[in-house]
């Protein structure tokens, strides 16, 4: 009996040479996703390529481990000689720039940080507590916007730590009743009554509202002494004492001693400010200037503050 031919449905038959699938079934990817996709591709080569090395090395410990019996003996950190506990010491705990303890969240940076960067190797043990400790408050400049911030701060820490702060920075408010912040006397009486004992390096900003008037703050007698006051304290190592002021009178250094490194910098409002009044100056001492009132336009400029900026 002849067998019988097979059925065929009209929706498999294809032509020579054509697949037999419609063209749906194969995704179309557009060129960013196949670049992303060739991209994959490579990451998991070089995964797969990490993985044998990591194997590899793998092996090779497990057979030195009889020979060299490290792992059956672990090396104690405490053994390291100190200069390499204190080098360890500088790396972890030490910020490239100031550190901020006490941040206003409303005004927080999020590029200046807050704490170092590895603050718990500090509570490894005692005696790294003590030689961190050292290196933490010794090796980093702490920022304060405000007096009752710093006192904080201090406390939380302990007299014995902030008898170890070397570098500190803080910013003075000029302007009565303006957010609370710090005025001169509130500094003086703050740093007066600090454990501090071996501050070699200080920054002090000077805040008011007005742009140009900013090279008219002037440190006061209180706070100069007080100033004078932290940096007398004892300490074992005399180094050469720095003081930066930032928005104080150009003549504000000659109130500290000439041994004193003293950097003297200026608001940038200020510079400009400046810049205008002596083109201003240039001007009307040219031939073709003049700062008559006849036009009643050329004085109202500055509008009689002149006298603000000797």
């Amino acid at each position: 009996m002849p067998s019988p031919k097979p059925v065929y449905s009209p929706k498999f038959e294809t032509k020579e040479k054509e697949c037999a699938c419609s063209h749906h079934d194969f995704p179309v990817f557009l060129p960013e996703e196949e670049e992303l996709l060739e991209e994959n591709a490579q990451l998991h080569r070089q995964v797969g390529v990490l993985e044998r090395k990591y194997c590899v090395v793998k092996d090779q410990l497990k057979a030195a481990w009889g020979t060299l019996g490290f792992y059956e003996n672990p090396f104690p950190f405490l053994a390291l000689p100190r200069e390499i506990r204190d080098q360890i010491y500088l790396y972890g705990l030490t910020a490239p720039q100031p550190i901020n303890p006490s941040p206003n969240i409303l005004e927080e940076d999020p590029y200046v940080p807050t704490k170092p960067g590895c603050p718990e190797l500090c509570l490894a043990s005692k005696q790294v507590y003590y030689e961190a400790n050292a290196i933490l408050y010794a090796k980093t400049t702490f920022v304060f916007q405000d007096s009752e911030d710093m006192v904080d701060f201090f406390d939380r820490i302990g007299r014995r730590n902030t008898a170890l702060i070397q570098s500190i920075s803080i910013a003075i408010n000029f302007t009565p009743m303006v957010d609370g912040r710090a005025q001169p006397s509130d500094w003086v009486n703050a740093l007066s009554k600090s454990g501090l004992r071996r501050v070699c390096k200080m920054r002090i900003t000077g805040e008011r509202v007005g742009a140009g008037e900013f090279e008219h703050m002037r440190i006061d007698s209180d706070l100069a002494y007080t100033i004078k006051d932290i940096f007398g304290r004892d300490r074992e190592v005399k180094p050469r004492l720095s003081l930066t002021l930032k928005g104080f009178r150009k003549n504000e250094h000659k109130k500290f001693p000439d041994h004193w490194k003293i950097v003297m910098e200026q608001w940038y409002e200020a510079n400009e400010a400046s810049n205008r009044r002596e083109e201003w100056e240039d001007w009307c001492e040219s031939e073709d200037g003049s700062c008559g009132d006849s036009d009643g336009g050329a004085s109202s400029i500055w509008d009689g503050s002149d006298s603000d900026w000797l």
